[in-house]
């Protein structure tokens, strides 16, 4: 019975932290750089936000320069 729920659960035995871990650490590269390194976040959530208003000053010049 034990088996098959550490089966179930997919729980196993860390040697290395002598804890039980439940399930595998499944993460992306990205994900794991987004967690381990600030800079890098900060860097390229700027840049999006400076995108995203560079696109609405151009849109709102050519709204403007249409009513012209």
């Amino acid at each position: 019975m034990e088996y098959a729920k550490d089966k179930i659960f997919d729980i196993h035995y860390n040697e290395k932290k002598n804890t039980l871990v439940l399930g595998k650490e499944r993460t992306s590269f990205f994900s794991r750089i987004f967690k381990t390194h600030k800079l890098i976040k900060i860097i390229i959530m700027l840049t999006v936000i400076l995108s995203i208003a560079n696109i609405l000053c151009i849109y709102n010049f050519f709204s403007i320069l249409s009513k012209i």
